[in-house]
C-alpha cells in the first residue's frame, strides 16, 4: 500500500547498515581480506619483546638527503625502514643469546666464560669490558647495566643476533636476514635479502638518514650532532659552535671516562624527564655512547658511525664515518638494529 513502511523495509536497512560497516572496517584495515593498509608516521614506535626484554622501533620514512661533513659529498636515498629507539642493550642482547644456545643455534662453536664463537669467527669477547657474562649454561648482563648499551660484540656477532632475534619473536627461520654463513665465514660470503621482515643491521645510508632526519625536507647538517640543530659540534674554532651539543651525546668532554646507559643525556638526565635530547625521530645516541656498526646494503663494506664516550667531538659529527674491520670488538663498539618495513 502507497505509504506503508513495511517490516521487511527495516530488515533491508538493517543489513544496508551492517555492510557498510564491514566495508568501513576493510578499508580502515580491520577486516582479515586485507584492505588499506597502515601507514606509520615519522617517529612512530613499535614495541618488540625478546624473552622478557622489551625494546621500541621508530619508523622512518626515508628520504634524499646531502652527505659529508660538508653536505657537498652527494646526495643520497634511503626507503622507509624502522630503526631501534636506542643501541642494543645487555639485556637486551644476553636474553637473545640465551635464546640461541637453548636451541642448539650456538652448537658446533664454543660458548665459555671468555669467549662465544661460531663458524670460526668470536662474536662476543667475554674477557673484555663486555658486562654480560656465561655460567652454568646462562648468559646475563651484570647488575645495573642490562640498559646499557652491548659492547664488545663484532660485526658476526651483530649478524648473528639479528637472524637468532627474528628466530626468536617469529618462531621460524623464514624471514631471517643473512644467510651463506659457513665454517670459514668470510663477511663478503653473506648473503643479504632485504625482502625479508627479519631484524638487520643498518645500511651507512640509513643510519645517516636517520641521525639526519628533522622533517623530509630539512636536513641536519653533517658538522652537527645527531638532534642539535643549533649549531655544529666541530671545529671548536668555528663561530657558530653549538654550546648544547653536550646534552644529545656523551663524548670525551662528558662521558666522565665510562659509557652511559641508553635513555640519558650528557647532563646525566633521563631523556624520559627532558623532551629535546633525542633527534627529530625520537631515537636516542645517534652520537655517541659507542660508536655503531653498520654495513652497506651489498655487505661489502662495513661502517662505524657516531662516535663514542670516549672520543673527541670530531668523531660525533653525522656526516663522518670510518671503515671497520668485521672481526673487530672494543669497549667502544656496539650497534643499533632495523628492519624493513
Amino acid at each position: 500500500m502507497p505509504g506503508t513502511f513495511h517490516f521487511k523495509h527495516y530488515l533491508i536497512i538493517f543489513f544496508s547498515f551492517i555492510v557498510m560497516l564491514f566495508i568501513l572496517g576493510c578499508a580502515s584495515g580491520g577486516g582479515s581480506g586485507g584492505g588499506i593498509p597502515h601507514v606509520p608516521e615519522a617517529g612512530e614506535s613499535q614495541t618488540v619483546t625478546a624473552g622478557s626484554v622489551s625494546c621500541d622501533m621508530i619508523y622512518a620514512p626515508g628520504g634524499t638527503f646531502p652527505t659529508g661533513v660538508d653536505d657537498i659529498s652527494g646526495d643520497e636515498t634511503a626507503d622507509a625502514f624502522w630503526i631501534a629507539e636506542t643501541e642494543a642493550t645487555n639485556g637486551l642482547v644476553a636474553a637473545v643469546y640465551q635464546w640461541a644456545y637453548d636451541n642448539g643455534s650456538m652448537s658446533g662453536g664454543t660458548v665459555s666464560d671468555i669467549t662465544v664463537k661460531l663458524h670460526g669467527m668470536e662474536l662476543l669477547d667475554l674477557d673484555g669490558s663486555c658486562p654480560i657474562g656465561f655460567s652454568s649454561e646462562q648468559f646475563s648482563a651484570d647488575i645495573g647495566y642490562e640498559e646499557y648499551p652491548c659492547v664488545e660484540i663484532t660485526w658476526f656477532g651483530a649478524v648473528l643476533f639479528c637472524n637468532w632475534m627474528t628466530e626468536m619473536i617469529n618462531g621460524a627461520a623464514g624471514e631471517v636476514v643473512y644467510s651463506g654463513m659457513d665454517d670459514s665465514w668470510e663477511p663478503d660470503e653473506t648473503v643479504v635479502d632485504l625482502s625479508k621482515k627479519g631484524f638487520r643491521l643498518l645500511s651507512a645510508v640509513e643510519w645517516e638518514c636517520a641521525a639526519r632526519y628533522q622533517d623530509g625536507s630539512a636536513w641536519t647538517p653533517g658538522d652537527h650532532a645527531s638532534g642539535d640543530t643549533t649549531g655544529p659540534c666541530y671545529p671548536s674554532s668555528s663561530p657558530d659552535l653549538s654550546e648544547v651539543f653536550g646534552d644529545y651525546t656523551w663524548y670525551i668532554g662528558n662521558a666522565g671516562g665510562g659509557i652511559h646507559k641508553v635513555g640519558t643525556t650528557g647532563s646525566a638526565t633521563p631523556i624520559t624527564a627532558c623532551s629535546g635530547y633525542s633527534n627529530a625521530l625520537g631515537l636516542y645516541d645517534m652520537s655517541g655512547n659507542v660508536v655503531e656498526i653498520n654495513c652497506t646494503g651489498d655487505l661489502m663494506g662495513r661502517k662505524a658511525l657516531g662516535g663514542s664516550w670516549d672520543q673527541l667531538d670530531v668523531y660525533l659529527q653525522i656526516g663522518l664515518s670510518i671503515n671497520g674491520s668485521a672481526g673487530y670488538s672494543g669497549p667502544q663498539l656496539g650497534f643499533r638494529f632495523a628492519r624493513t618495513p
